[in-house]
């Protein structure tokens, strides 16, 4: 079977690790037809040059989900001649612990070692813990290393022409299996400018936070309080200040409001979100707002103009929509 119709077996089947899964199979697919590849991964996965050295040849396979052992498969084996070599490969995920009778609670690399096939490398992404091991006694097979993606992607970055091999170390990236990229200098001139932002932006939504303590719990009906301001993170970077508070009824969940930035300026708003359904899209709709995230959220919001106004207009604009947004609740939950 080729290398796009085994990521297709696993992209059908929802029960697979699809991102561990798709990895190993690449991982194969250049170890078995790009030489510089297969030289600049084998000494990550070896304590030494002289148990590498065999697997370096041309007659050296990688082959993946291999079952060596009664209910075991392994991620990824490396053939050279009678010699095996085991590879299990985890991505923000620790070892996999046995349920199989008579083995039950046995980590997955010691059940590796355990198969007397062969040496075993453990290929993680960054803060995976080590594996545990039995190391006492006299073994002939051991686990030789405990690699990490981001090893490889700085050994492969920046030296193949190979397009595909190029997708794969992108693919690496975007899924975060390489080191964090140092800052710019552009970013170092603006550290300080943000960090001073992210201060003035945390004390003004203090201050709305304060005037509206009282009144924001008391027009949405709920005996709840409003959070201190938080920075939450976006996937992909970037994020927002909000004040929130809990708020269940029917499909509600939260309410609150925040400060973000806005194509090139600053915006504030008032939000609700829930859970999937049709409560959140018809009050959304009713009241005439946007989407929040997705079709788990709804808010309304207004531009900051940089004023001595600004405060009093988000005072006054949670002030009014919470009324109406309460109404709505109401009439839809």
């Amino acid at each position: 079977m080729n290398l796009f119709s085994r990521l297709a077996s696993y992209s059908l089947n929802p029960q697979k690790l699809s991102l561990e899964n798709f990895t190993t199979e690449l991982i194969a697919h250049f170890f078995n037809s790009n030489a510089v590849f297969r030289r600049r991964i084998v000494p990550l996965l070896f304590s030494d040059q002289r148990m590498s050295r065999r697997f370096l040849s041309h007659s050296t396979f990688a082959g993946t989900q291999e079952t060596l052992g009664a209910g075991c498969r392994v991620d990824l084996v490396l053939h050279a001649g009678d010699a095996v070599h085991l590879v299990e490969v985890k991505i923000a995920a620790n070892e996999t612990l046995s349920a199989r009778w008579g083995q039950k609670w046995k980590p997955q690399v010691q059940r590796y070692l355990d198969l007397k096939k062969g040496n075993v490398t453990f290929l993680t992404s960054r803060h995976v813990p080590p594996p545990e091991v039995d190391e006492q006694g006299n073994r002939r097979f051991r686990l030789v290393r405990h690699a990490v993606f981001e090893e490889l992607y700085r050994a492969v970055n920046n030296v193949s022409v190979d397009p595909l091999l190029r997708e794969f170390v992108d693919f690496m990236k975007s899924k975060g299996l390489c080191e964090p990229e140092p800052f710019s200098n552009t970013e170092m001139i603006r550290a300080r400018a943000a960090f001073d932002f992210m201060g003035k932006a945390e004390e003004i939504l203090s201050e709305v936070r304060f005037k509206l303590e009282r009144i924001f719990p008391r027009n949405l009906g709920t005996y709840a309080k409003l959070s201190r301001p938080t920075f939450k993170t976006w996937e992909g970077g970037g994020g927002e200040w909000q004040c929130y508070m809990k708020k269940k009824r029917g499909g509600v969940r939260w309410v609150g409001f925040s400060i973000e930035p806005n194509q090139g300026g600053l915006r504030f708003f008032l939000w609700v979100w829930g859970v999937h359904g049709t409560t959140i899209p018809r009050i959304r709709d009713s009241l005439g707002w946007d989407s929040y995230w997705d079709d788990r959220g709804a808010l309304c919001d207004i531009s900051l103009r940089g004023t001595d106004r600004d405060i009093r207009l988000m005072i006054s604009h949670v002030a009014k929509q919470s009324r109406r947004l309460n109404r709505a609740i109401r009439r839809f939950t």
